[in-house]
């Protein structure tokens, strides 16, 4: 389907297709893999030598980023 002939209105949306975790068609390579290893990391969460997560320098950015978007909207600056 061309660009124009998309609809943009939000009238029209796409069927909902619900798989299981590594069912086709999922959710491609990577999300499949995050998929598989979530109860692993849920169990190591749980551990007692868990001391919380070790951001990359992205994700610490992008936790700041809203953090002062919800004190913009909370009216606190």
């Amino acid at each position: 389907m061309g660009l124009a002939q998309t609809d943009l209105s939000g009238k029209t949306r796409p069927e909902i297709v619900r798989t299981g975790i590594g069912e086709p068609p999922g959710l491609g390579e990577v999300l499949d893999q995050d998929s598989e290893l979530l109860p692993i990391v849920q169990a190591g969460a749980r551990s007692r030598g868990f001391r919380g997560p070790l951001w990359s320098e992205q994700e610490a950015r992008l936790r700041h980023f809203h953090k002062e978007i919800d004190r913009y909207m909370d009216g606190e600056k």
